[in-house]
């Protein structure tokens, strides 16, 4: 969540700059060296459901396939072969640094149920390659 200064009118047309906290989806890309692409991951959620979706990149092995999945969901199925998937926010599907390493942060979305989804700023698996080589960039913000 992040806040915003939006305008209010009050009384005889008087505008105030208000800060309202604005709840806004990201717009994620993947990409590896293999020629892999997916363009367009709505990760999040917006205003009227960002308690009720996070929406995320997954991982499941059995179709090798890069998902979008509800992350609050309570028991996530791969839509092609309802096989169990692994949220790229799972360690097992990052790149190892060195101890001590702080990578900055790709994605990140707050929730009451299961704490907060993150993407470090790390390389990943990808799903076609199988190697550490795909990369997630932010690319704007939905709602």
């Amino acid at each position: 969540m992040s806040q915003k200064l939006r305008l209010r009118t009050v009384g005889l047309g008087v505008l105030l700059a208000v800060a309202a906290p604005v709840f806004a989806g990201t717009i994620l890309k993947a990409s590896c060296p293999c020629g892999f692409h997916a363009d367009n991951i709505m990760a999040g959620g917006g205003m009227a459901n960002f308690k009720a979706l996070c929406a995320a990149p997954a991982y499941c092995a059995a179709c090798k396939k890069l998902e979008i999945l509800n992350y609050l969901d309570d028991d996530p199925k791969c839509a092609a072969c309802a096989g169990k998937p692994v949220f790229y926010n799972d360690p097992s599907l990052q790149e190892k640094l060195p101890p001590g390493a702080k990578p900055g942060i790709i994605f990140s979305w707050n929730t009451d149920k299961k704490g907060t989804f993150s993407l470090p700023n790390v390389n990943y698996l990808c799903p076609q390659c199988g190697k550490m080589t795909l990369r997630f960039v932010q690319s704007g913000f939905w709602d």
